[in-house]
């Protein structure tokens, strides 16, 4: 008789046969039904990730958490964290001790498993009193019920962590000046970013929509509008080949855009989604961009990227495939537009230096003042792409640290040489402070360098004219510790824990007018503790600042003489 025919394991499955998966509290519920079906009336249920001496208790029936803890540290040893099974705790009265299994007979755990990882336990007992023990067939019983309560959990694990992406995808997709916009399988418009809303003049609100229907709304509002909607039919049609558009926007003050689809196949060729990107092509960009082909040269570097592009599409067995995909798209999407973005910026800064040289000839006081607002825009713009670029390798562990030694205080020196003017400009007055005997230090040149401009940078930009910036080093355990103190604004108690999240800069009055992307100083922390190190900050508004940071050392023996 196979164990789906024994009439026991029937009747104990029988009874989730209308069990809610996606009832609110799914575990509660389970051990409910459970301890019901099995005349279990002592129980006690973990949730999450564990390790055997590593729970986390939630709720007990007819047991204290004193007596389940106590329970669980007696039995542990004889449990296979990894496999359900039955404890007869009446045949072995000498081994459990603890006054709650001296009142049990025979217990079920019973551990509740996805994809190799434990996500909680559960146990039901018989009292003393009961002389029924719990069989092989109780258990073969609550084998599909448990397995379908785990998928269910992990379900909502993995939506939890699609939702945290797609919060991170819409932060990074604002930052980025132009317009950019998803589309799904059914070319419905998702995820707008504040550029492409406010090109289109939409609501802030705006959540997007099929993309027939947008386009019905803001025709009026492009002088080509046969033309486009000629392109976007054809685009609609063959989605997989992706196309580009000039747009002009009606109006007096002139507007153009290149409005590029970007689709996103399968390893089969086929459309699952894709993304609209508005690339500004007016007369004062034109400027800058002294050959046309670069425009075409980036869409054919765009399409042969995507094309190279293959995701998995698998038919779904589990929903957490799905957003398993999903996040993967996510991530190569921020990672190939911060390389894609990259490459015309380069462009545009090389040919804007050239403009402002000389090199095709003396400019009118009006096109200097042009150029100089290109290159400080273009500017800004490449160093968030440069800052997305490397969170999306240190994300995807491809950083790579060359770590050499370094004469420190010649180092120090170079870098406060390089803000030489911004010091004399703020009259800032600068003080080393280096512990005698600190020379060759063991570090990644380049990336340090990156942190010290990162805090030098901060530290002239929120110190008032005439303030003072001082540089501490000092040995600290087995490494040495870096400071930056300043005399500027300070940073209030609540908001310094969140001045190392990505995108975030402190909201107050007193900072809201100092520029920056919010990355700066996340980077930083992640470049010091690819060394083994740690970056902290202490701060009083109205006193200042000290920016620390500790890197680790080899041996004084492996050091060069």
């Amino acid at each position: 008789m196979s164990p789906s025919d024994d009439p026991r394991t029937t009747q104990v499955l029988g009874a989730f046969s209308d069990f809610p998966l996606y009832a609110p509290d799914i575990l509660a519920e389970f051990t409910t039904r459970a301890r019901r079906v099995l005349d279990a009336p002592i129980a006690a249920l973990w949730r999450g990730d564990f390790s055997p001496g590593h729970l986390s208790l939630e709720r007990s029936w007819d047991l204290s958490a004193a007596e389940a803890i106590t329970l669980w540290a007696e039995i542990e040893d004889s449990l296979d964290f990894e496999s359900p099974s039955i404890l007869d705790l009446g045949d072995s009265p000498w081994r459990f001790r603890s006054p709650a299994a001296k009142r049990i007979s025979s217990m079920i755990f019973l551990p509740i498993m996805s994809s190799q990882r434990v996500l909680g336990a559960m146990l039901f007992a018989r009292s003393a009193t009961n002389a029924n023990r719990f069989t092989r067939e109780d258990l073969q019983g609550l084998r599909l019920p448990v397995q379908a309560v785990a998928c269910t959990l992990e379900n909502d694990r993995l939506a939890a962590k699609a939702d945290v992406m797609t919060q991170r995808l819409e932060l990074l997709t604002n930052a980025i000046p132009l317009p950019v916009c998803f589309l799904d399988s059914r070319l419905d418009v998702l995820q707008p970013n504040h550029a492409f809303k406010s090109a289109l003049g939409v609501p802030d609100d705006f959540k997007g929509g099929p993309l027939i229907e947008i386009w019905a709304k803001v025709k009026d509002r492009f002088d080509n509008s046969p033309e486009i909607e000629a392109r976007m039919l054809d685009m609609m049609a063959h989605p997989e080949t992706g196309a580009s558009v000039e747009v002009t926007f009606a109006g007096e003050n002139e507007l153009h855009y290149r409005l590029m689809s970007i689709p996103f196949l399968d390893r089969h060729g086929r459309y699952t989604g894709g993304a609209l990107i508005g690339f500004d092509t007016t007369p004062e960009r034109r400027l800058m961009r002294l050959q046309q082909e670069s425009i075409d040269d980036l869409d054919a570097t765009v399409q042969e990227r995507t094309l190279s592009l293959h995701f998995a599409n698998e038919e779904l067995r589990l929903a957490n495939e799905e957003l398993r995909r999903m996040d993967q798209i996510k991530t190569d999407f921020m990672s190939n537009m911060s390389h894609e973005l990259r490459t015309p910026l380069n462009q545009i800064m090389g040919y804007g230096s050239m403009l402002k040289d000389g090199v095709a000839g003396d400019l009118t006081p009006d096109q200097d003042d042009f150029v100089d607002n290109i290159l400080h825009g273009s500017n800004r713009v490449l160093r968030l792409v440069n800052a997305i670029l490397d969170l999306t390798r240190i994300d995807a562990g491809k950083f790579t640290l060359h770590p050499t030694w370094n004469d420190y205080p010649e180092f120090l020196g170079s870098v406060l040489e390089a803000f030489r003017p911004q010091l004399a400009a703020k009259r800032l007055e600068v003080k080393l402070d280096l512990e005698p005997g600190i020379r060759a230090l063991w570090f990644s040149p380049e990336e340090i360098e990156q942190v010290l401009f990162n805090l030098v940078s901060n530290a002239i930009k929120f110190t008032p004219e005439g303030g003072t910036l001082t540089l501490r080093v000092h040995r600290s355990g087995e490494g040495i510790l870096t400071e930056v103190h300043d005399t500027g604004i300070g940073i209030p108690a609540a908001d310094q824990e969140r001045i190392f999240d990505r995108f975030v800069q402190v909201d107050s009055s007193t900072t809201r007018g100092y520029g920056g992307s919010g990355l700066g100083l996340a980077i930083a922390k992640q470049l010091v503790e690819l060394h083994g190190g740690t970056l902290t900050v202490t701060s009083e508004p109205g006193r200042g600042s000290c920016f620390s940071f500790w890197l680790a050392q080899p041996a004084t023996a492996a050091r060069p003489s």
